[in-house]
């Protein structure tokens, strides 16, 4: 059997659950939909299955159907829609729903636009080591967004985004380590960092290393 054959044989079992009310299988039959994996693309498929799951709970669901709103894949285009279904997820401890409700918060789309709130949706994500709310949260606690300035913070969650291969993450540790803010300055371990960014092809981490690298001799 090949992988389109063991595709279409996964939706099919999916799709039977689904059918019999199982929340779980019509989300991922919803998924199979939305991918065109072993069935016909399809979002309008992919929102019925997805819209069955959510009002069941299923908090995935209550997600990819936020997504679906947010970025018009299928439906009209709705921030006020997609903020709907992303607070149910969240509310249920849902990582990328809280992300995402952070992002729509900062931008003021769908929801006032509130730098307190923001911080908050992305404090969530980040306790549960989403990397790019991680990165967030040290990019507003570095700004002084929504809280009060703090570089240490700031560069405990650039670490923990970092150390999961977020470039801009890696780049803005970089540059703490390489001016001393929120950390001691240490040129080795700005070094170690920049060169972490620029092998994923960072510019500027790039431009970074011939000065650093002349400071480490």
């Amino acid at each position: 059997m090949d992988k389109k054959q063991q595709e279409a044989a996964q939706a099919a079992t999916w799709r039977s659950a689904a059918e019999q009310g199982e929340p779980e299988a019509q989300y991922h039959y919803g998924r199979c939909c939305e991918e065109g994996r072993g069935v016909a693309q399809s979002y309008k498929e992919a929102k019925s299955w997805y819209e069955q799951a959510a009002a069941q709970g299923h908090s995935g669901a209550q997600y990819a159907l936020g997504l679906l709103y947010e970025e018009g894949w299928g439906v009209s285009p709705s921030d006020e829609q997609a903020v709907h279904w992303y607070k149910l997820a969240a509310a249920q401890g849902d990582s990328e729903a809280q992300y995402a409700l952070g992002c729509l918060t900062a931008e003021g789309r769908g929801v006032p636009r509130s730098d307190e709130a923001a911080l908050a949706c992305y404090r969530q994500a980040a306790e549960q080591n989403h990397a790019d709310a991680q990165f967030n949260l040290g990019l507003m606690l570095q700004l002084g967004q929504g809280t009060d300035k703090d570089d240490q913070a700031a560069a405990l969650w650039f670490r923990r985004a970092a150390e999961q291969g977020h470039v801009d993450a890696q780049f803005n540790l970089g540059f703490l380590y390489e001016e001393g803010q929120g950390v001691t300055a240490d040129p080795v371990e700005a070094l170690q960092w920049y060169e972490k960014a620029a092998a994923q092809g960072d510019e500027d981490a790039r431009k970074k290393l011939p000065l650093l690298r002349k400071k480490k001799r």
